[in-house]
């Protein structure tokens, strides 16, 4: 035996009437793209920075070529600190690349 449906409540089958407890989708939030990019940005313009001020290869002002990315890796390499700058660059750049892309979305 079938009842007819209660007034003020949706037909068992089929789509809602318009309006019933339904709200439109929001479109997804660009904030978390925007953050990973900001934060790539500020250690890829420190790690430049980093590596133009140890540019020379003698320690500047304080000990900032030992936060050079590359110095640990250079004397297992080739015991040059050439090695340290240019990794330390290419993690820079790789790095503001990211930033740019993430920007981009």
């Amino acid at each position: 035996m079938s009842y007819p449906p209660q007034p003020g409540y949706p037909q068992p089958y089929g789509a809602p009437p318009p309006g019933y407890g339904y709200y439109p989708p929001r479109p997804p939030s660009t904030a978390p793209a925007y953050v990973t990019a900001g934060l790539f940005l500020v250690c890829g313009v420190l790690s430049l920075v980093i590596a133009i001020v140890s540019w020379d290869g003698v320690s500047g002002p304080g000990t900032v070529i030992a936060s050079a990315i590359g110095f640990a890796f250079s004397k297992e390499t080739t015991d040059n600190i050439d090695f340290g700058i240019s990794v330390t660059m290419t993690v820079a750049c790789t790095t503001l690349t990211f930033a740019l892309i993430a920007l981009a979305r």
